[in-house]
């Protein structure tokens, strides 16, 4: 009797592992299929060299002006002060390729700047990407974005960004405060030369990806480029 039962805990036991293998061989090849659709996707898109320019805050279009504003009640109470207007174009090649604007605030005590952009998901709660950065007199520069790290999965030299992925924005800004707070490295506070290190980002973006092996031009007159099959699949997977 005792064997019987025993038997039958066995092949209990053997359809419960069978039936674990196939659902983790069916996730796994569905996130291969995903990560498959991913590089491909990725190695058909087209990418341009970015460049920003400072704009009169007056000649931003008027309903992403009224978008932009909405940040500066949340940035106010947290002593950030409006410095100024850019825009730039997007990295990706869209068929519309609107320009981005966005507002650059800076902290009252200077050790931190606020790059407040327009969410590329906007959410009625969030409608505004913002990004926090503060500059160190040794030309190392820190990033602190929320929720939007999968959108830009791109590194350059002397830029650490951390993404946090909390539920609000304002959670991820005490989370940089405590950093910087804690840092042993000089603060720069020169918002002359935050403004140079931004606008040198954005002209670095596709070069260095071009030196480092990622991009290659496309084949046509455009000027365009496009991710490599390898590249294509180490941002899938960052992206995933």
């Amino acid at each position: 009797m005792h064997a019987a039962e025993k038997q039958q805990r066995d092949g209990t036991m053997v359809m419960v592992l069978q039936g674990a293998l196939v659902v983790v061989l069916a996730l796994a090849a569905l996130v291969a299929v995903v990560l498959v659709v991913a590089v491909r996707r990725l190695a058909h898109m087209r990418w341009q060299p970015v460049r920003s320019r400072s704009v009169a805050r007056e000649d931003v279009p008027t309903a992403i002006r009224a978008l932009l504003d909405r940040a500066d009640t949340v940035l106010a109470p947290l002593g950030f002060v409006y410095r100024y207007s850019g825009a730039t174009h997007k990295m990706l090649v869209t068929p519309q390729n609107e320009p981005v604007f966005f507002d650059v605030y800076q902290h009252r005590d200077g050790h931190t700047h606020a790059m407040v952009s327009p969410s590329p998901v906007p959410e009625s709660q969030q409608p505004c990407m913002v990004q926090l950065i503060t500059c160190f007199d040794d030309g190392n520069n820190w990033l602190t974005l929320n929720r939007c790290r999968h959108f830009s999965p791109i590194d350059l030299p002397r830029w650490r960004t951390v993404d946090d992925y909390l539920p609000q924005w304002v959670q991820s800004w005490h989370r940089h405060l405590l950093r910087v707070q804690a840092t042993t490295v000089p603060i720069c506070t020169d918002g002359v030369e935050v403004h140079r290190r931004l606008r040198q980002a954005f002209d670095d973006m596709v070069p260095h990806m071009r030196q480092q092996g990622q991009f290659v031009p496309v084949a046509d007159d455009s000027g365009h480029m496009r991710l490599t099959l390898l590249a294509a699949a180490h941002m899938a997977v960052k992206v995933l």
